[in-house]
């Protein structure tokens, strides 16, 4: 019995002695005593991402547009890697998009800053006197240089470019050129109404005044009330001598509220001269011809026609309405006389008419 009791410790003690002498094996797939990743990574494997080869932990491939990171251990991705990685107005700078700053004239096209065709007509300059030179589109990509036979002229109407809104002028020059200035001031009678203007102070805009034409009565209900209204007044003025055909034009053109009158505008629109059958008898009889009567008359006419655009203009206040219509009565009886408005409000060349 104790014989088989020593046998057995005997064994026990041999167990214990062959295992504190037996090494680790590296590459057995068992993580021993004495193995770690920088001896044995085979067993142990690699911290992070790092890579076992051939017993070796090292740094992975992060690919064409990656990085290792040393504090994360870990491969990451950079922000780019080329243009195409950002936005269309940046570029790819140290894997960073940075914005691209171009020039006054450039633009960005596939993450490039490139030079305009122009910016302004001078980009265009072709060294052609006899060409214009113009920038279409300016400062866009669209842009792009017109080269046009240049427009020459002797005088204005050779630059006529039939619109309404331009000036249309020959300008002096080596040859010389038409030049068309886009119509900005309220002028009357040059055919334009520019958009800031009315008709009040350009007669070329349409107007809220109601044209009578040679009703004269339309006219008289509008004075009695100042709403905007215009008329032509045709007389018959004979006397002994001469038989005058006048034309006048009468426009009223508002009310001043705080004076409390009536504006209304005068003015010579045509006047016509003829002698009388028995006046150009009495000249024939004092001596004159047929040809010097027809002289004397087409004199005559001439002086008359010296009234012609004359104008004038009164303010009548609301109390003088009746008698202004009464003079007007009198005109369109052929009883005319400028002297009837001597007693009111009235200025201008033709209230100076002596006929």
């Amino acid at each position: 019995m104790k014989n088989k009791i020593l046998l057995l410790g005997l064994c026990i003690l041999s167990i214990l002695v062959l295992t504190s002498c037996r090494h680790a094996v590296c590459g057995n797939g068992i993580a021993e005593a004495g193995e770690d990743s920088s001896t044995c990574c085979a067993d142990t494997g690699c911290s992070g991402t790092f890579q076992c080869i051939n017993n070796t932990c090292i740094e992975p491939d992060c690919g064409d547009c990656g990085y290792f990171d040393n504090e994360t251990m870990e491969c990451k991705d950079y922000v780019c890697c080329t243009n195409d990685d950002c936005a269309a107005d940046k570029e790819c700078k140290n894997h960073e998009c940075k914005i691209l700053s171009c020039g006054s004239c450039q633009s960005i096209d596939n993450h490039q800053c490139k030079d305009l065709t122009c910016c302004d007509d001078d980009d265009c300059d072709d060294r052609d006197a006899s060409t214009i030179d113009l920038c279409k589109f300016p400062s866009t990509k669209s842009s792009e240089c017109s080269h046009e036979a240049l427009e020459t002229c002797d005088t204005n109407s050779d630059c006529n470019d039939n619109t309404a809104s331009t000036e249309d002028i020959c300008v002096d020059g080596d040859p010389n050129e038409c030049i068309h200035i886009t119509i900005r001031t309220c002028k009357d009678n040059d055919g334009y109404c520019p958009d800031d203007c009315d008709y009040t102070d350009d007669n070329d805009c349409e107007s809220d005044i109601e044209d009578c034409g040679t009703r004269t009565s339309c006219f008289q209900d509008a004075l009695d009330d100042c709403t905007l209204a215009k008329v032509s007044l045709k007389m018959d003025v004979d006397d002994d001598d001469l038989k005058r055909d006048i034309t006048i034009l009468m426009e009223i053109t508002g009310y001043d509220d705080d004076e409390e009158t009536c504006a209304v505008d005068f003015e010579f629109d045509d006047i016509d001269v003829e002698f009388t059958s028995e006046y150009r008898a009495e000249l024939i009889a004092g001596g004159d011809t047929e040809d010097d009567v027809d002289d004397r008359e087409e004199n005559e006419n001439d002086d008359y026609d010296d009234y012609e655009g004359d104008s004038g203009d009164c303010n009548f206040a609301d109390d003088e309405i009746d008698g202004v219509n009464t003079v007007l009565e009198n005109w369109i009886d052929d009883d005319f006389d400028v002297d009837d408005f001597n007693s009111y409000d009235c200025d201008g060349n033709f209230f100076d008419y002596n006929g």
